[in-house]
């Protein structure tokens, strides 16, 4: 019921998601409960990988997000799924990277290599 929820701006986004999910779309704690496990409060998607790549893509462009966490939708074998259904189809439509330019993390994240430090030996590493 609505009057179990505060209108509090400062109780955060998160809060207001769930409120209008229980509130204005009816949801039960149970589903609520369920939601949550399965997203950790964020959207999630179904259908094939050119479907999910549709709507990826359409958020991308229209700039409501700058990337995208993926989980897995089961285990085992949901995370080979997305590697080897959803990955191809994002690649081929120039929204996932085939190869790294890098060779390290640091390289591919574009920050440079720190200056040498002096550890507690006096050794430089």
């Amino acid at each position: 019921p609505a009057e179990w929820f505060s209108d509090d701006p400062r109780l955060g986004s998160r809060y207001q998601i769930y409120r209008k999910k229980s509130v204005e779309l009816g949801m039960t704690l149970r589903e609520l409960i369920v939601d949550l496990a399965r997203t950790t409060g964020h959207q999630w998607m179904a259908g094939t990988a050119s479907q999910v790549a549709d709507r990826m893509a359409d958020w991308f462009e229209s700039r409501a997000c700058d990337g995208f966490n993926l989980n897995s939708p089961f285990n085992p074998g949901g995370f080979a799924l997305i590697c080897d259904k959803l990955v191809p189809e994002l690649q081929n439509r120039g929204y996932f990277r085939e190869e790294y330019e890098g060779t390290t993390l640091r390289e591919n994240l574009g920050l440079p290599r720190p200056a040498a430090v002096v550890d507690y030996a006096g050794v430089r590493g």
